[in-house]
């Protein structure tokens, strides 16, 4: 799956689990601030990709979870993984 997007400052993901019973928690709210909460059990962690050089992945025993995000990203937001000059 390739998620695309128009705007460089939004980013999108997907999550999918193999069985609704992994699912722990789907929120959505009906209030003003329309907020949505996912929560589940990804199970054991068994591979994280970088897919098609924008995509995130986290393989889980119990689904995935994508995240459209650049390695450029991912290095701004954590300094430590650079390699020093």
């Amino acid at each position: 799956m390739t998620m695309t997007n128009s705007s460089s400052q939004s980013r999108r993901f997907s999550l999918e689990l193999q069985k609704k019973e992994y699912v722990s928690e789907l929120v959505l709210s009906m209030e003003p601030r329309n907020t949505v909460l996912i929560t589940g059990d990804l199970g054991k962690i068994l591979n994280i990709t970088l897919l098609e050089e924008m995509v995130l992945e986290f393989l889980g025993t119990n689904g995935r979870i994508r995240l459209d995000i650049t390695i450029d990203d991912l290095l701004a937001f954590l300094p430590h993984l650079q390699e020093d000059p």
